[in-house]
């Protein structure tokens, strides 16, 4: 799969140089999550303007958020998806963070616990000592999410027979292979990877506690969401959880002209971006274009945004 992937990297990177267009390499994830497919819809949206813009977008396997995160300020990935929240932080708490730019809000992203259906855990106190739970890779979201499940529940990784740092290929694996009871989830819904978890292994999600719940939601970046039962197959009423903006980021020292071609790519070619993921169906341009909470927005998406609404 690695071998793969890095052949079409060679083929894209080949082509871009191939017919002059200067590359922007897009930071995403691992294949199997939300962040791959809609990185490949930015990137196919800015590629049809190619021709005026003279860029061309690719798409880049990672880590995940916190790898996007430093991915993008040593100069890896010129743009990246991650969680609005870490932006915000890093931003905020580190000084290199001073150079990071949002560019746009993208989806919103449930947190969600994923059992078998008809094992022995009904609801999240069930989650205890006997029990073998993936908290995902380093680098990854789900792994800020589980490490801060972890710490409102004070567990220990000692506290459960196997603690897995799974991807989430690698969990999904293992959970169909009865190898797996918990997994905790971060990604973008509906998804099919997940809706094979549902139909194929028999997976179910659970309400998170309130004091879960209510301890997400002290973070601005975080609100209180139910995943409605046509998301969320064989749950019989809407689970109860948490939800956070998922967004398109850059920093400064990049230029102007590249983000403001990638956001009018996206703004002009919205509507087929909009039909090519269920998951970004209900997408907005207002929706895209709101202002992070204290993180800034890049100036040349900021300059596209002013003279698009203006109009």
């Amino acid at each position: 799969m690695k071998f793969f992937l890095i052949i079409i990297s060679v083929f894209f990177l080949s082509n871009a140089f191939a017919d002059g267009n200067k590359l922007i390499v897009l930071g995403a994830a691992p294949t199997s999550g939300s962040y791959w497919p809609v990185s490949n819809s930015v990137c196919n949206a800015v590629n049809l303007d190619k021709i005026s813009h003279k860029f061309r977008c690719l798409p880049s396997v990672t880590g995940g958020s916190v790898y996007n995160i430093n991915g993008v300020l040593q100069g890896e990935l010129d743009v990246a998806l991650t969680k609005a929240h870490i932006l915000h932080e890093q931003y905020n708490e580190t000084d290199d963070g001073k150079s990071l730019r949002m560019i746009s809000n993208l989806y919103k992203e449930p947190v969600f616990i994923v059992v078998k259906k008809n094992g022995p855990i009904k609801s999240f106190d069930d989650i205890q000592n006997t029990t073998s739970i993936n908290i995902g890779n380093l680098g990854s979201g789900k792994r800020v999410v589980a490490d801060k499940i972890f710490d409102i529940m004070n567990w220990n990784t000692e506290d459960f027979t196997n603690t897995f740092e799974y991807t989430t290929n690698e969990s999904m694996s293992a959970f169909c292979n009865n190898e797996l009871d918990v997994m905790i989830e971060a990604v973008g819904l509906p998804n099919t990877n997940y809706d094979y978890l549902a139909k194929e292994c028999n997976a179910i999600y659970i309400d998170l506690k309130q004091n879960i719940i209510d301890s997400f939601t002290k973070n601005p970046f975080y609100t209180e969401y139910s995943i409605p039962t046509e998301i969320a197959f064989n749950n019989m009423k809407p689970v109860k959880t948490v939800n956070s903006n998922i967004v398109l980021f850059t920093k400064k020292e990049n230029s102007n002209e590249m983000i403001y071609s990638l956001v009018s790519s996206l703004f002009s070619n919205f509507e087929k971006y909009k039909d090519s993921l269920p998951l970004l169906s209900q997408s907005t341009q207002e929706y895209y274009s709101q202002e992070s909470i204290l993180t800034p927005l890049h100036e040349g998406a900021d300059n596209f945004y002013r003279e698009y609404f203006s109009n």
